[in-house]
C-alpha cells in the first residue's frame, strides 16, 4: 500500500506541475502579439521561460525537486491571481456623475420596447460587418450590402461610464440624429468620428453635435462608436459629401484611431481606398435594415460601466493583465498596439480634405486626447505623454502643412483649472461627460469662427 502511494505521489506531482507550466505558457501565448523589445520580455519571454522550466522539472526532476517546485509554483500562481484581483478592485474608477436612471436587464428593456412596437438593439462596436458575416456564416463577397451604420428608426441601447442605460432613436440612415436630418442646407456642418463624435456616455441633448448646432446651425452627426479613420471616410463619402456640406468636422481620438486603421486596412472597408468606390447606401436603407436587423438582436451589449468592467476583469484574473500592466509601467516597457505609420493616416486625411473641397466644403480637424492624459499619477501621465506625443506632433504638423485647420483639445483642456471635471469617473477614463462635450463644442465653434476670419 505504501509503495502504491509512493508511486502515485510522483505521478500526481507531474500532472500538477504540467498544469502549472501550462498556466504560464498560456499567458505567454495570449500575449504573443502584444509588443516587441522589453515589452515582449515582460509579456512573453518571462512566462515562457517559467512555464518551460516547470514542465521540465515535472518531466525530468526527482521526487523531492518536483514537490518543492510544485509548492513554489502553486504559491506563486495563487499570489499573482490574488494580486490581480486586488489591482482590479483598487484601480476601478469611481463614478462621479450622479446616475440618471436605474439599470435594467438589457433583454427586459428590449422586450419592453418591443411591446410598444419599438425595435431596439444593444450597442454594437467595431467589426460590425465582420460580426454579422460571422453570425450569418457567409463571406463578405456573398453579402448583399456592407452596412456602415445602424437600422433606420430603431432604438440603440448602451451602458455608459456612470452605469446607466443611454438610449436614442436612430435617424433614417441609422445615425444619432433626429429624423429628417439628412437634408442638404447651405450652412450644413457634418460631424465625423467614433464614439466621441457619436456622443457616447450622454444623451443626444448633451453630445458635441447638439451643442454645436445651438451655435453653428444645422449639424449632421455621422459618428459611430468603434469606427476607425477608414470607416469614417467611407461614411463621409456615402452619407456626408452627397449633401455638399459647408463644413466637415473630423474628430480624431488618439487612444485607438491608428490601431483601428490598421484593422480596417485588412478588412472589406479598405475597398473605399479605391477612387470612386460607392455602394449608394443612401438609396439602399431597406437592404441595410433587412441585412442587419435579425442579427443585431442576437448580439450582447458591451459595457462601459466601471463596476461591470471590474467584475469581468476579476473573472479573468488568471490572465494577470493588471499585474503585467503594472510591471510594464514600473519597468518602462509599456507599449500600445502595433499601428500603421501615421504618414498613411496623413495621406488619408489629405484625400478627405480634397474630397471635401471638391464638394464645396472645408475640413476642420479635432484632436481628442485619451483620458489617461489627465491621470492623477505623474508616472502614468509621463508614460502616456511619451506614448502619444511623437505621433500627435507629426499628425498636427502634417495637417498644418496641408492647410487643414486643427484644434488641439489636449492643449485646450490643459489650460483649464480642472480638466478632470470633463470626465464622469475618477481617475478619468473612457468618454467625456456633458460638461466635456460642451467644452469640446465651444472650442470647435471658436476654431471655425477664427478660421473663417483668417480666410482670404
Amino acid at each position: 500500500m505504501a509503495a502504491q502511494q509512493s508511486a502515485f505521489r510522483p505521478s500526481l506531482s507531474r500532472i500538477l506541475l504540467g498544469l502549472a507550466g501550462v498556466f504560464f505558457l498560456s499567458i505567454a501565448w495570449s500575449s504573443r502579439s502584444g509588443g516587441a523589445g522589453l515589452s515582449a520580455l515582460v509579456d512573453v519571454l518571462v512566462p515562457t521561460a517559467i512555464g518551460s522550466f516547470i514542465v521540465s522539472v515535472g518531466l525530468l526532476g526527482g521526487a523531492e525537486v518536483r514537490v518543492k517546485t510544485l509548492v513554489a509554483s502553486v504559491s506563486t500562481i495563487v499570489s499573482l491571481v490574488v494580486a490581480d484581483v486586488a489591482l482590479v478592485k483598487l484601480l476601478t474608477p469611481v463614478v462621479l456623475d450622479p446616475p440618471r436612471a436605474p439599470l435594467l436587464d438589457m433583454d427586459r428593456m428590449i422586450e419592453s420596447l418591443a411591446k410598444d412596437g419599438i425595435d431596439a438593439y444593444p450597442r454594437y462596436g467595431a467589426h460590425l460587418f465582420e460580426t454579422v458575416l460571422g453570425r450569418k456564416g457567409i463571406a463578405a463577397s456573398e453579402a448583399p450590402v456592407m452596412p456602415l451604420a445602424g437600422v433606420s428608426g430603431s432604438m440603440l441601447l448602451h451602458e455608459d461610464e456612470v452605469c446607466c442605460w443611454n438610449s436614442f432613436r436612430l435617424d433614417e440612415h441609422g445615425f444619432n440624429n433626429d429624423a429628417g436630418a439628412h437634408r442638404s442646407s447651405p450652412d450644413l456642418v457634418v460631424l465625423v468620428g467614433d464614439s466621441f463624435a457619436a456622443g457616447a456616455g450622454v444623451g443626444r441633448e448633451d453630445n458635441v453635435a447638439t451643442n454645436l448646432a445651438r451655435r453653428a446651425g444645422k449639424v449632421l452627426n455621422l459618428g459611430i462608436s468603434g469606427n476607425g479613420p477608414l470607416a469614417e471616410y467611407a461614411i463621409l463619402r456615402e452619407y456626408g459629401l452627397p449633401l455638399r456640406p459647408r463644413d466637415v468636422v473630423w474628430v480624431y481620438f488618439e487612444g485607438n484611431d491608428l490601431a483601428d486603421l490598421g484593422r480596417e486596412l485588412a478588412s472589406p472597408i479598405a475597398s473605399y481606398l479605391d477612387e470612386g468606390h460607392s455602394q449608394g447606401l443612401r438609396d439602399r436603407q431597406d437592404e441595410v435594415d433587412s441585412f442587419l436587423g435579425p442579427t443585431l438582436k442576437t448580439l450582447r451589449a458591451e459595457t462601459w460601466c466601471p463596476p461591470e468592467q471590474a467584475r469581468l476583469a476579476a473573472r479573468q484574473a488568471y490572465r494577470l493583465r493588471k499585474v503585467r500592466n503594472l510591471l510594464r509601467a514600473a519597468t518602462g516597457t509599456a507599449t500600445t498596439q502595433e499601428v500603421p505609420d501615421s504618414r498613411f493616416f496623413c495621406h488619408l486625411l489629405g484625400r478627405v480634405a480634397r474630397d471635401v473641397s471638391a464638394a464645396g466644403g472645408r475640413l476642420w480637424f479635432v484632436y481628442m486626447p485619451a483620458a489617461d492624459r489627465f491621470h492623477p499619477s505623474r508616472m502614468v501621465r509621463a508614460r502616456i505623454d511619451a506614448l502619444h506625443d511623437p505621433v500627435k506632433e507629426w499628425i498636427l504638423s502634417c495637417l498644418k502643412g496641408a492647410g487643414v485647420t486643427t484644434l488641439d483639445l489636449l492643449a485646450a483642456m490643459r489650460e483649464e483649472s480642472d480638466p478632470r471635471a470633463f470626465y464622469p469617473t475618477a481617475p478619468p477614463t473612457g468618454h467625456l461627460n456633458a460638461a466635456g462635450y460642451r467644452f469640446a463644442a465651444d472650442r470647435i465653434e471658436a476654431m471655425m469662427k477664427q478660421g473663417e476670419r483668417e480666410s482670404p
